[in-house]
């Protein structure tokens, strides 16, 4: 596979990182998801469902630190898996925008892939076994709030690739990733 830096956006319990296992085992490419970043400070804290404004701006230098060894000090040619909720607001824009540069640096491909899946399917993924203990989120409800209520981040990109993992396995949606980055001019 061409270097490239993949980038699985989606709302939580979509199957980001589902696919993105798959994807490294098909590919090997390393994972960087976003709760090895995120729960460096979750697993630390008594709530971690209630982060001041300050924890999150020492996770962001986290990410940062993460990003600039990727572009600076990884292996040449080695391809990244990258896992995000981005919601259409400033920050997460901001985001995208340093993952696309974190690949720039590297001199490989940006792909962003947007991950989606049928409402009722996302919401039996959300309450599954171990989410909790991940620090993911879990809550059914808070969920069917947030896709409700809170866009994803809108954008258009030449190498932007939108899937519906409603029903597609994670090793076909691994494989359909590989094909597309494949067809992909550097």
């Amino acid at each position: 596979m061409k270097s490239a830096i993949i980038y699985l956006i989606g709302y939580p319990g979509v199957g980001k990182l589902t696919l993105a296992r798959a994807l490294v085992a098909l590919t090997g490419a390393r994972l960087m998801d976003n709760h090895l970043v995120n729960n460096v400070a979750f697993s630390l804290l008594p709530n971690p469902d209630d982060i001041s404004e300050q924890v999150w701006e020492e996770i962001r230098q986290i990410r940062d630190a993460a990003l600039r060894i990727i572009a600076w000090h990884a292996e040449p040619g080695q391809s990244f898996v990258l896992t995000n909720v981005l919601l259409d607001q400033p920050d997460d824009r901001s985001l995208l925008a340093q993952v696309e540069l974190t690949a720039r640096r590297r001199g490989s491909l940006f792909v962003p892939v947007v991950l989606d899946c049928a409402l009722e399917e996302n919401l039996s993924r959300i309450i599954a076994p171990g989410r909790a203990e991940a620090f993911k989120e879990t809550d059914a409800g808070t969920a069917r709030r947030r896709r409700q209520t809170q866009p994803l981040l809108p954008f258009v990109h030449p190498n932007r690739l939108d899937l519906d993992l409603t029903h597609l396995k994670p090793e076909e949606a691994a494989r359909e990733i590989a094909a597309h980055i494949e067809g992909l001019t550097p």
